[in-house]
């Protein structure tokens, strides 16, 4: 009985798995979510930041360069903001 205490605590000591938690440095405390329930929130700001690393459109106007190149990279971005925010609101 006492061979079984010794190996179950070594058990609870050396193989719990570890737990890794994060926050948002910006977050505030709220309701906690259903577990499994995942939702990545961004703000504007970071949605056109997304835009112009992700988009090819925009990427290839940034290149090109110019004042034309700025008036297309603004319509682009009103253009896709409305999906990036439907896109962020899905749950994983």
């Amino acid at each position: 009985m006492a061979h079984h205490k010794q190996q179950d605590r070594f058990l609870q000591e050396h193989m719990r798995p570890q737990v890794e938690m994060y926050a948002d440095p910006a977050g505030r405390g709220g309701v906690l979510e259903a577990e499994g329930m995942v939702e990545i929130k961004f703000r504007t700001p970071d949605l056109i930041a997304a835009m112009h690393r992700l988009d090819p459109v925009i990427a290839a106007a940034r290149a090109e360069g110019g004042a034309d190149a700025a008036a297309t990279i603004r319509a682009r971005e009103a253009a896709l903001l409305p999906v990036y925010r439907q896109a962020r609101g899905l749950s994983l």
